[in-house]
């Protein structure tokens, strides 16, 4: 199979397109990259993916007999939050993948505060139960919700490297920068990948 990275494609963060039939796969290792402001010294290192950690979120590990996500840098409320749940539901609780290849399962994202654009890397995962679903609910240290945002390149001016943010709900956002207020956030130097 002969495959085109896609992180160099305008618009595009993570994923590898398959050149046989043009479908975009997820490419399995985490993607890392540096965000900067236009306008004062503010940078932040992005992570998103999952890296080495990309077995079943739930699955049963045979070396330790618990649950994947154990492992996961996830707060202790939610481990315990999903361990209520696997109990309470067993078999029944699925970890649900939408199918778009940087936005899909389990891993680090990118968040984003509405209230003073401040910006962090968190664990997300949704998981689905007869009675409804569980996602992970972060706070901003300015006590604001925080959103995963799908950090796109904008196609607003040829080679433009600026930012805009795309939430889960289709909205979308200029990344603007939580240090100066003022300033757009713009895609910086070049990527590197983790596991």
């Amino acid at each position: 199979m002969s495959c085109t990275d896609t992180s160099k494609m305008p618009g595009l963060i993570c994923g590898i397109i398959d050149e046989t039939n043009g479908a975009i796969r997820r490419n399995d290792m985490g993607l890392g990259y540096t965000i900067k402001c236009t306008e004062c010294d503010y940078d932040f290192m992005v992570f998103i993916g999952h890296g080495m950690d990309g077995c079943d979120f739930l699955e049963i590990e045979e070396r330790t007999g618990k649950p994947a996500f154990q492992r996961y840098s996830i707060d202790e409320q939610i481990k315990k939050d999903v361990e209520g749940l696997l109990e309470k539901y067993g078999d029944t609780l699925i970890e649900e993948r939408d199918g778009t290849p940087e936005w899909n399962g389990h891993g680090k994202f990118l968040f984003h505060c509405a209230e003073c654009n401040k910006l962090y890397n968190k664990f997300h995962f949704k998981l689905v139960y007869p009675e409804g679903e569980y996602k992970p609910r972060y706070l901003c240290s300015c006590g604001g919700d925080l959103v995963r945002v799908r950090p796109i390149i904008s196609n607003a001016a040829e080679n433009s490297r600026e930012l805009l943010f795309y939430g889960d709900d289709g909205s979308s956002l200029k990344a603007l920068c939580p240090q100066c207020e003022r300033g757009i956030l713009t895609k910086a130097g070049s990527e590197m990948h983790f596991d």
